[in-house]
C-alpha cells in the first residue's frame, strides 16, 4: 500500500492531510486515511508492504534535513499508533524526478537511516525496523528514460543506497533495456509503481457501443478496462522485467458524480453505510495472485515465491499513446507464465482483449510435474444474457497432458 506524504492541498485524488504541519509539532497520522486502512489491511495480511513518497511538502520544510525529519516522525507515530513500520520510502517528489539533486538527497537519507541509534529512536525494535527501510527512486510518469539506470551505473553509493526503481503508466523499457539489466543483472526490484485501475463500472460496460475494430465491446474489454489491466501486468513484465504493479486508486469513496467515475478496484462510493462493489478489474488480477504464490521472496530464497518466467510469456497488446498503457483489441498472443522454484507447479495467465479466437498450446519443459497431474481451466469473461458477472471466476474444465479444449468466443 502506497501512501503520498501530502500538506493539506490537493493531491490528485483529493487532499492528504499533512502529519505534521509545523516544525515544533509532534507528528499525528491520524489525520490522515491512509495510515489506518495500511493498519486495518496489514490485520488481513501481515505480510503487507506500506510505502511512502512525497506529494508536497509542508509550507515548515526549508531543508532536505527538514524533510527527513517530517519522514521519520511521521513514520515512528504510525509505528507507536498502528504498530507497523513503513517498508518503502522514496525520499524524493512523486512524478517530479530531478536528476542530480534527487540523487545526492536519496544517499544523504540512507546515510541519516544508517545513521540512527539508540539515542535518537529509544524503542530498540523500532529502530531495528526503521533501519531496514528500503528506498525508492525516480517514480517518473509517462517518461522511460535511461538517466536513472545510468545514474545508478555511474555512482556506486548511490546503486548501494536504491533498492528500486518505479515508473508510472508506461510498461516499456527505456532505449537501452536499462530495467531488464537492472533486474536480471543488477537484482533491482522493478515496479510499476503507479498504473491505473479500471476506468469503469464493469456492470456499465456491457451498454458500450466502442467498436475495436469491428464488434462492439465485451463488457469487460476495451480501454480502462478489466482485461486491459490484465494485459498491463503481462506487458509490464515482458517488456521491462517489473514484478510488482500498484493501483491508483485501489478503493473510491467519492461522492457519485464527484471527481472521477470508477476510477478504482472497489468502490465505496455511499459513505458510512458499508456497501461496497467489486469491480472485474479485482478479479482479473485474481487470476494472476491466486494460483501462485506471490509475494516478497527473502534473503535466502527460501520463501517459495513463484518466478515469472520470461521464456513462457509474451506480450502483443500494443503500447498506447496515453497513460491508459496498452490496448489489446486488435488481437495477439497475451499470456505469463508463473511457475514454483521448485518446478512442480506452474500457471498461466492469458488474455484475450479481441473479438478473434486465438488457439494455444502448452508445452511443459524443465518441469518436474507428477504424470497424472491436473491442469485447471479458470475463465472470466463477459456476461451472456444473464447478469453482468455471471461468468466471472469460474473453473469450466480439467486437462490432462495431450488434452484439448476449445472456447468459443461469445
Amino acid at each position: 500500500m502506497k501512501l503520498e506524504m501530502g500538506n493539506d492541498r490537493n493531491n490528485s485524488t483529493g487532499s492528504e492531510s499533512a502529519t505534521k504541519r509545523t516544525k515544533g509539532e509532534k507528528a499525528n497520522v491520524l489525520r490522515n486515511p491512509g495510515w489506518q486502512l495500511a493498519a486495518d489491511a496489514k490485520k488481513i495480511n501481515p505480510n503487507l508492504k506500506v510505502s511512502i513518497l512525497t506529494w508536497r511538502t509542508p509550507s515548515w520544510v526549508k531543508t532536505d534535513e527538514d524533510k527527513y525529519i517530517w519522514y521519520k516522525q511521521s513514520i515512528l507515530d504510525a509505528y507507536e499508533k498502528y504498530g507497523y513500520m513503513v517498508d518503502y520510502i522514496n525520499p524524493n517528489t512523486n512524478e517530479e524526478w530531478g536528476g542530480a539533486g534527487d540523487v545526492a538527497y536519496t544517499k544523504k537519507f540512507a546515510k541519516w537511516i544508517a545513521a540512527e541509534s539508540t539515542k535518537t529512536i529509544a524503542d530498540e525494535k523500532a529502530l531495528a525496523l526503521f533501519k531496514k527501510i528500503k528506498l525508492v527512486v525516480s517514480d517518473e510518469a509517462n517518461v522511460v528514460s535511461s538517466d536513472v539506470a545510468n545514474k545508478l551505473k555511474d555512482d556506486k553509493e548511490f546503486m548501494n543506497a536504491v533498492d528500486v526503481v518505479g515508473y508510472h503508466y508506461k510498461t516499456a523499457d527505456d532505449e537501452n533495456n536499462a530495467m531488464k539489466w537492472l533486474a536480471e543483472e543488477v537484482d533491482k526490484e522493478v515496479w510499476n509503481s503507479e498504473e491505473q485501475a479500471t476506468f469503469s463500472n464493469s456492470a456499465f460496460r456491457p451498454s458500450t457501443t466502442d467498436k475495436a475494430p469491428t464488434v462492439e465491446g465485451t463488457g469487460i474489454g476495451g480501454s480502462g478496462s478489466a482485461l486491459e489491466m490484465g494485459n498491463t501486468v503481462i506487458k509490464s513484465f515482458v517488456e521491462s522485467r517489473r514484478g510488482h504493479v500498484i493501483y491508483q486508486p485501489v478503493i473510491g469513496s467519492y461522492y457519485e458524480g464527484a471527481q472521477y467515475s470508477f476510477k478504482e478496484l472497489v468502490s465505496a462510493r455511499d459513505p458510512w453505510s458499508g456497501w461496497m462493489h467489486y469491480d472485474a478489474g479485482l478479479l482479473i488480477l485474481a487470476h494472476i495472485s491466486k494460483f501462485a504464490v506471490t509475494g516478497w521472496e527473502n534473503e535466502t530464497n527460501t520463501a517459495g515465491i513463484w518466478r515469472s518466467v520470461a521464456s513462457a510469456s509474451k506480450a502483443s497488446a500494443v503500447q498506447g499513446t496515453t497513460s491508459n498503457a496498452v490496448d489489446g483489441r486488435g488481437g495477439g498472443e497475451n499470456y505469463m507464465t508463473l511457475a514454483a522454484p521448485t518446478k512442480d507447479n506452474f500457471s498461466t495467465v492469458i488474455v484475450n482483449d479481441s473479438e478473434y479466437p486465438m488457439t494455444y498450446t502448452l508445452q511443459t519443459k524443465n518441469m518436474k510435474l507428477k504424470a497424472d497431474r491436473k491442469l485447471e481451466l479458470w475463465e472470466t469473461r463477459a456476461a451472456d444474457e444473464g447478469a453482468f458477472n455471471e461468468n466471472y471466476m469460474k473453473c469450466i474444465q480439467e486437462l490432462s497432458a495431450d488434452s484439448m479444449v476449445y472456447i468459443p468466443l461469445r
